[in-house]
């Protein structure tokens, strides 16, 4: 217990002061989750538009330390704001995938600010917390509670079945990056992770929670290897490669019989193929400006789905133009946690495991850019880029003393 007082900043048996930053990272944990599964609900929608307003409001002036990322995304979101407009008509959904966009800049913005004044560990545990105390109401109720996990239109308390998936994921690395846990500790959580993710019957995030368990488990000299912007590139880009290249890897023989066998899923995996038949002329018809935010383009053919593979989600929702501007800023945001990587191995294990299944699901969204930019608010903390005295009042630094620590306080609480 003393130890988790001193990785939160304070002496134990001192009293916990509750700042209004930690307020601002509750509500930030919390956008990562989305309990109207993307379906129509006002209130739930104009609660997330306010908070996510309130954080742009509030810590807008983060943003001259992400510049350029920061007008990559902000372009994104005018173009996919613009392209769903004039293919739908609603200006409803044209703000949605204005917001799509837009949360993502908050997000990392309260992130940075969080470690600026607070610092790396403390900014984690409480991220931490939220995730644990969400995941913990939401996994009792989807036990206790009659949900049919065999319907995959379900909500659960958090979100459908992926999204709670994800959390849980990311929980596990998030857990064992701020406990920097031995190896049965780590069995014994990601045992539980992947159990709950089974109930929700996604077996595309089991399989995430499973491969996140894995990497956790990698010998330390591959671990650097693994845990840079170019090792998720190269997993998004080879796992596109399998899919949609020469291999075809869902035609193989022995992926079908693993499939059919294993899985208990259909030939086609879960009418995934004839989606990805035809993904290739709704890219073609509108290849630089898509569809729009959500398009309904393969409800219209199909009644049900969307590109069920990350980069063409994006592609078919916002064209080559919207996706070079997405992951161009994702990729910069990458680029900022270069110094930190070593701090945030776990982290970059999720985003790895999110690639691998983006070859099969639309996993490159927000919940990964979520990861994404606490990776970069590690990264610009541990290089000391948000600690210069121009932005801190003597002030400041007496109210947060975690400021005075600076490199040297984040790069050991968070250290493997």
């Amino acid at each position: 217990m003393n130890d988790i007082l001193v990785r939160l900043g304070l002496e134990p048996n001192s009293q916990f002061e509750f700042r209004r930053e930690d307020v601002d990272l509750i509500l930030c944990g919390l956008l990562f989750f989305d309990p109207t599964g993307g379906n129509p609900n006002p209130i739930l929608s104009l609660l997330r538009y306010m908070i996510v307003c309130y954080l742009l409001i509030r810590y807008i002036r983060d943003i001259v330390f992400l510049p350029l990322p920061s007008a990559l995304l902000i372009a994104f979101s005018a173009v996919l704001g613009c392209t769903t407009y004039f293919n739908t008509g609603s200006i409803s959904q044209a703000c949605a995938g204005v917001r799509f966009g837009v949360q993502i800049l908050s997000t990392y913005l309260v992130l940075i600010h969080a470690v600026k004044i607070e610092g790396i560990s403390r900014t984690l545990i409480i991220i931490s917390m939220v995730f644990s105390v969400a995941l913990v109401v939401n996994d009792v109720l989807m036990v206790a509670l009659p949900y049919n996990h065999n319907d995959a239109s379900v909500l659960y308390l958090l979100g459908n079945k992926f999204i709670v998936s994800y959390g849980h994921a990311l929980l596990f690395c998030l857990l064992m990056t701020v406990t920097s846990a031995r190896p049965s500790f780590a069995l014994c959580v990601g045992a539980l992770c992947a159990v709950m993710s089974y109930i929700t019957g996604s077996m595309t995030g089991f399989a995430v929670v499973v491969i996140v368990v894995l990497l956790s488990l990698a010998p330390v000299a591959l671990r650097s290897r693994l845990g840079n912007p170019f090792a998720i590139v190269v997993v998004i880009a080879l796992v596109n490669v399998l899919v949609w290249g020469p291999a075809n890897i869902f035609s193989n023989p022995v992926v079908q019989s693993f499939i059919v066998n294993v899985l208990k899923k259909s030939p086609n995996m879960t009418g995934r193929i004839p989606i990805y038949n035809i993904t290739m002329q709704f890219v073609s018809q509108k290849p630089l400006f898509g569809w729009g935010f959500q398009t309904d383009i393969y409800r219209e053919v199909f009644g049900f789905g969307n590109a069920q593979n990350g980069v063409f989600h994006m592609l078919t929702q916002c064209g080559i133009v919207g996706t070079i501007l997405y992951f161009s800023g994702i990729l910069l945001l990458l680029m900022k946690s270069n110094s930190g990587s070593s701090h945030c191995y776990y982290l970059y294990a999720f985003l790895l495991a999110m690639g691998i299944a983006s070859g099969v699901e639309i996993t490159l969204g927000f919940q990964f850019a979520f990861c994404v930019s606490l990776i970069c608010a590690i990264g610009l903390g541990s290089s000391h880029e948000i600690y210069t005295p121009r932005h801190f009042s003597e002030k400041a630094r007496k109210t947060y003393p975690l400021v005075k620590r600076g490199h040297h306080e984040c790069s050991q609480c968070v250290s493997d």
